[in-house]
């Protein structure tokens, strides 16, 4: 098997079908694959939804953005071993879009793009590389992994062109849902990092964010996302406490950021299924 690995763990990182499986669909012309081995769903297999101009709009308004996060902290240091280095080339017309697997119930899924397999066995707190599309709309399904007959959950996104995406999967059985949201940092420091955090633990209590011991964010709560906040890159620890307790709930010390990135920082976990909150550091 020809399988992309991506991300933390390299021994469990698969999410990629088979390519000589996708070479066999690029004869076929149905899917293209660039030069740096993304591929691209081809413009005239699915084309009856038509790109709502608005959508990303919409988008935005439905977010919750948490206006307690105030860069009031010092330094940081660049990122940890376990985030994996992604380039992306602009492309007029084109998008990126990546996958998180954040579903509360840990497990791993299949994740199909107008029909065609993405991703495969994607575990819990593993995400892809990005992949390359054209602008339009898009029909996402995912499934039990390895489990055709199993459909967990559909979406219809649309991709607005020259953008980066990651459409995160979360919730529970009879809860899923997803959380699209665009990559949109730009360093201008190249001494800096922009960070930000996303909550994508569903029934979590409300929680307080600490960078080196100095609150940040207040009362983030689930699908909540913060403001980029701006940072020296360094080496800095990163605390979730109960909202207005001192009551550590997930905590990463000595995280390296690098000068010139952006980060996204989700927060997962359920307190249904018994799985503990924890941090989940993406490179954008």
């Amino acid at each position: 098997m020809n399988n992309r690995r991506t991300g933390p763990y390299n021994n469990i990182r698969y999410q990629y079908t088979d390519y000589d499986d996708i070479t066999d669909e690029i004869d076929r012309g149905l899917i293209e694959r660039d030069d740096d081995d993304r591929f691209e769903i081809d413009d005239d297999y699915d084309d009856k939804f038509e790109i709502d101009d608005d959508y990303d709009d919409k988008i935005e308004n439905n977010i919750k953005y948490n206006q307690n996060a105030v860069p009031t902290f010092p330094a940081i240091k660049p990122s940890n071993s376990n985030i994996t280095v992604i380039p992306v080339i602009p492309s007029l017309n084109y998008s990126n879009i990546r996958f998180f697997n954040a579903n509360g119930n840990t497990e791993s899924i299949d994740i199909y793009i107008n029909g065609r397999i993405v991703a495969s066995n994607l575990a819990f707190r593993e995400y892809t590389n990005y992949l390359k599309l054209k602008s339009k709309s898009y029909r996402i399904t995912f499934y039990k992994a390895g489990r055709t007959d199993l459909k967990i959950y559909e979406k219809y996104i649309n991709v607005q062109k020259n953008s980066n995406y990651i459409l995160t999967f979360e919730g529970i059985t009879g809860s899923f849902s997803t959380l699209l949201l665009r990559n949109n940092c730009n360093v201008v420091n190249k001494l800096k990092t922009e960070i930000r955090f996303i909550n994508v633990s569903s029934n979590s209590s409300p929680i307080d964010v600490y960078v080196d011991g100095v609150v940040v964010i207040k009362g983030f709560s689930y699908n909540d996302v913060s403001k980029y906040l701006s940072m020296f890159e360094g080496l800095h620890d990163i605390a979730l406490t109960i909202s207005d307790t001192m009551k550590v709930v997930a905590e990463e010390t000595q995280i390296l950021f690098e000068g010139g990135k952006c980060y996204s920082i989700y927060v997962t976990g359920n307190y249904s299924t018994r799985v503990p909150i924890q941090l989940n550091i993406i490179q954008e």
